[in-house]
């Protein structure tokens, strides 16, 4: 598992840095930004499949909002929901939980026409806390004296992390957006308990490092209205 992590971990990146060269090439020298005026909402049509991935029966449910507040730079919410089952001959273990993450986005894009090149590459950090919960329903243990069985009742308990984040949206319709992200996250810290230990925090993976790393795919939609004055590119404050 953790040579399939590494091997995917090169993948991402290598697809990354050869997708950020190519935008590169792109840039001009002028200096075009692409503004949105909006607010951005949208949903996470990955977390839904995440069992498809993952260890465990992973599912969830995330929604997400943007606004640029500055130039360039975005602020960000992602809510969500997860569920986590794992089940094998020596452990029943169910978990559940929301989590809610903020932080912000910083775009590295140019645009050659500012009311039409309407994508963003960006690189982002995000502060995540979630609420959980977990029942331990069956446990067996082969000990010494033999097989040691029993159960735990549930737990509640709270987990916040850290994350790294670089991705892409790129509008595909009027107001419309698809985007993709990697993350790299960090446990900060999480409740503790004598037995047994929180295994899974919503929002964020199974504990069994202090980092992970995870990608999302995403749709939204630009509400059409504006929330905030259009920033002005250099060229049109000289050329107003």
């Amino acid at each position: 598992m953790k040579i399939f992590r590494y091997l995917l971990t090169i993948v991402l990146a290598t697809l990354v840095l050869t997708s950020w060269a190519e935008e590169k090439k792109k840039m001009p020298k002028a200096e075009k930004r692409f503004h949105e005026t909006g607010l951005r909402i949208g949903t996470d049509i990955t977390r839904p499949f995440q069992g498809l991935w993952t260890k465990g029966d992973r599912l969830g449910v995330e929604f997400n909002a943007d606004m640029e507040v500055r130039p360039d730079i975005f602020v960000v919410a992602e809510a969500g929901w997860e569920k986590f089952d794992m089940q094998h001959d020596h452990v029943d273990y169910t978990s559940n939980g929301t989590y809610l993450r903020v932080g912000v986005d910083y775009n590295l894009l140019h645009a050659e026409k500012v009311e039409v090149d309407k994508s963003t590459l960006y690189i982002g950090l995000r502060y995540g806390f979630s609420a959980s919960g977990q029942t331990v329903n069956s446990f067996a243990i082969n000990g010494y004296w033999g097989e040691i069985t029993g159960s735990f009742p549930k737990q509640n308990y709270a987990s916040h992390w850290g994350e790294g984040v670089f991705g892409m949206k790129t509008e595909i319709f009027k107001n419309v957006y698809l985007g993709w992200s990697v993350r790299i996250k960090f446990m900060f810290g999480q409740s503790k308990f004598d037995m047994p230990p929180a295994y899974f925090a919503a929002g964020y993976g199974t504990n069994n490092n202090s980092t992970t790393f995870d990608f999302n795919y995403s749709i939204a939609y630009s509400l059409p209205f504006n929330f905030g004055k259009k920033h002005r590119t250099k060229e049109e404050n000289l050329n107003p």
